[in-house]
């Protein structure tokens, strides 16, 4: 999976392979919409003159308990790390 999402009891976090997308975070979108959390991914991936367009849209919807304003990115390794803290 590219993309995965992990809930504990403070927080989501949203973690993306980066490995398929050329190892690069800038092959990374992420956008809010209301309670709504799209990250859409691509990167180019092949050996040789073989090469194929590798992409992914993903889309989460959260409950009142989270405030999408205050998630952090940041890449750790081949990770890019999406958290959004769970609010009482």
């Amino acid at each position: 999976h590219v993309i995965r999402l992990e809930q504990s009891d403070d927080e989501y976090k949203v973690l993306v392979d980066l490995v398929p997308l050329n190892d690069s975070e800038k092959n990374v979108d992420v956008r809010t919409n209301g309670n709504i959390l799209t990250v859409r991914a691509a990167g180019m991936h092949g050996i040789g003159g073989r090469k194929s367009l590798v992409e992914f849209t993903q889309s989460y919807m959260f409950g009142d308990d989270v405030d999408l304003s205050k998630l952090t990115k940041e890449r750790k390794g081949d990770m890019y790390i999406i958290t959004i803290p769970i609010e009482e």
